[in-house]
């Protein structure tokens, strides 16, 4: 019995492993023929980074921006994340 469940999981993790690698080799092959995908890409990281660091240093007693900036906690701006999707977007529709 473990060895059937061994075979199974050995199965399922080699056709994760061959998804995955298809995945980035589509990515780099877009990268390829559009460069600026990669750089809106790295935008969204950031952005999804900033939000995640925010959201963590955040406590329960200052959940919205502005009681935080009151106490000095450094977060990131709401209109600079607007900001940063309008870009993202207007570059999007460019290509």
């Amino acid at each position: 019995m473990q060895d059937i469940y061994r075979k199974i999981q050995q199965e399922y993790e080699n056709n994760r492993n061959s998804a995955l690698a298809e995945v980035e080799r589509k990515k780099k092959e877009i990268y390829e023929k559009e460069p600026k995908i990669l750089d809106i890409d790295d935008k969204i990281k950031k952005i999804g980074m900033e939000v995640t660091k925010s959201i963590i240093f955040i406590d329960d007693d200052c959940r919205n921006i502005n009681s935080a900036k009151k106490i000095g906690i450094k977060t990131f701006e709401y209109k600079s994340i607007n900001d940063s999707f309008d870009e993202i977007i207007k570059e999007i529709n460019k290509l």
